[in-house]
């Protein structure tokens, strides 16, 4: 028995919700440096391993329990934003830890995806029958200067 051709799945989903530049880039050496635009500091970027199309989405409710506290840690984990990004399945696999940035945002898209950086949180997922390739992602939290 053949298998299943998703391509035009794949076709639609690539005009209907991969409507913005993503890049994939591997974590640069250095500190953070700060952002005069944003007021937030920005990991340097290394290596990009990927420029093109894609969507990043909150994943989850907004106000709900995102971290629960360790017990063998005197100190509240960092809370996960949780965030998911979407690529074509053609798309290289974002390995643990890789930078993910919005570069560019479709017309009448959310300019605040801009200036924003995620870290994935795992290797984007894979599986027998795909159309598009998902990438859990924690947004980067970061403390801003204060005088």
């Amino acid at each position: 028995m053949p298998g299943l051709d998703l391509s035009s799945v794949t076709t639609f989903l690539e005009g209907f919700l991969l409507m913005d530049t993503v890049r994939i880039s591997r974590a640069g050496s250095g500190p953070p440096v700060f952002n005069q635009e944003t007021g937030e500091y920005d990991w340097p970027d290394g290596d990009p391993v990927y420029e093109g199309i894609g969507a990043v989405q909150v994943s989850g409710t907004p106000g709900g329990i995102s971290t629960l506290p360790t017990p063998n840690l005197p100190w509240a984990v960092e809370s996960r934003s949780k965030y998911v990004m979407f690529t074509p399945p053609d798309a290289p696999i974002a390995e643990k830890d890789m930078l993910i940035s919005v570069t560019a945002v479709h017309p009448g898209g959310d300019l605040s995806l801009l200036g924003r950086q995620w870290r994935a949180q795992d290797p984007s997922q894979v599986g027998t029958i795909s159309v598009i390739r998902v990438t859990g992602l924690d947004q980067v939290q970061q403390t801003r200067e204060t005088s």
